[in-house]
């Protein structure tokens, strides 16, 4: 078991990624995981919970999955499409980062 930046959400870095490691030990709200450097597509929600990212500023929260409807509406949560497509591109882009540390040191 790892704890990665003082989180007590254990973590393991595979490939660049944060993967977190599912020890029964209790989740850090969605800011302060963020705060301490977890990218929104890592961040994690307690089972009842889901993400969304707000719009106007990207930050993660995580909410009950019967508000996310009221919130998209009132455009304070993204679309799931946006949200989706959003939290790949980060997925792309770590991907793209970590491939690019690998080729770079291999020279």
């Amino acid at each position: 078991m790892y704890s990665f930046l003082k989180l007590t959400v254990p973590f393991f870095v595979l490939i660049g990624i944060l993967v977190p490691v599912n020890s029964g030990e209790q989740i850090l709200p969605p800011l302060k995981q963020f705060q301490s450097g977890v990218v929104q597509n890592q961040i994690q929600c307690k089972h009842d919970l889901k993400l969304v990212i707000k719009e106007t500023n990207l930050k993660p929260y995580c909410v009950n999955e019967s508000s996310i409807k009221k919130m998209i509406i009132r455009g304070w949560a993204m679309e799931e499409k946006m949200q989706q497509k959003f939290l790949e591109q980060i997925t792309d882009s770590i991907l793209q980062a970590s491939q690019s540390e690998v080729s770079g040191s291999s020279r």
